[in-house]
């Protein structure tokens, strides 16, 4: 239920998240909400990672993605998000298993 999982501020200046899942089987998945403008700078993946814009548009790295685009991230890959337009993501990633 959206109750259940507010948006909370990511550290980074005009974006949000609220964590959907983070049990077991080594994924994680999150809603990303990044204000107009707003920028999650350069950074690496250790793992892979999908992306699916539910509302919005967002450049990474150059190419725009509209709402019901989505993006797959390999591991090792580095990328750059930059909100077009105040935008709504869910994403999905690996994690490591907890020791």
């Amino acid at each position: 239920r959206a109750a259940d999982r507010p948006l909370t501020s990511a550290g980074i200046p005009g974006i949000e998240r609220g964590r959907l899942w983070d049990g077991a089987h080594g994924v994680a998945a999150e809603f990303c909400r990044m204000q107009r403008g707003a920028v999650y700078a350069r950074h690496p993946h250790l793992s892979w990672e999908q992306m699916f814009v539910v509302s919005g548009a967002i450049d990474i790295d150059g190419t725009v993605l509209h709402e019901g685009d989505y993006a797959f991230t390999e591991p090792g890959e580095w990328h750059e998000v930059c909100a077009v337009e105040t935008s709504v993501m869910l994403l999905s990633f690996g994690r490591s298993p907890a020791p």
